[in-house]
């Protein structure tokens, strides 16, 4: 088994002002760390500079949304026990962190988001929910997934 490497890229000293550095489509370092899956930096960046976490770029992307489109779950998990309110973001479009996993096919994510108890039934600016996306692309995993409803399973049967 590979251990994961972290990049030497997202690991500049901190006095060359990388942990506030945006380019001007407002992509930040958490950004690229959280797409990349640098869990090692965000946790940095979380004592650095701990509002990068959850700043949106010109779209209303965050890096929540990054993490969740690349399948990155233990990002989540620490942006989750940050403030569970970073998994709730939506970009200016509409679409929230379930979108982003299901136009990506990440099961993982959708499980999960699923478990922290995150709206998925949410309809961006056309209407369009995962479960549609998910659909859409042909992934049926995600499809099954997003069907799922755990607060409906402590159903009492008489």
């Amino acid at each position: 088994m590979l251990a994961k490497r972290v990049s030497l890229g997202f690991m500049v000293p901190i006095n060359k002002g990388v942990w506030g550095k945006v380019d001007n489509k407002g992509f930040s370092t958490a950004h690229f760390a959280a797409k990349f899956g640098e869990i090692e930096s965000l946790n940095l960046l979380s004592i650095f500079n701990p509002e990068m976490l959850a700043a949106p770029n010109k779209y209303g992307v965050t890096p929540a949304h990054l993490a969740a489109a690349n399948g990155h779950v233990d990002v989540l998990m620490l942006f989750k026990s940050i403030d569970k309110s970073m998994l709730e973001a939506v970009s200016l479009i509409g679409w929230n962190l379930g979108h982003f996993a299901a136009q990506n096919g990440h099961v993982n994510v959708i499980k999960f988001l699923n478990e922290a108890h995150i709206d998925l039934d949410k309809k961006d600016m056309l209407g369009e929910t995962p479960m549609l996306i998910a659909h859409q692309l042909k992934h049926y995993n995600c499809v099954r997934e997003l069907m799922y409803k755990p607060s409906a399973s402590n159903c009492n049967i008489l």
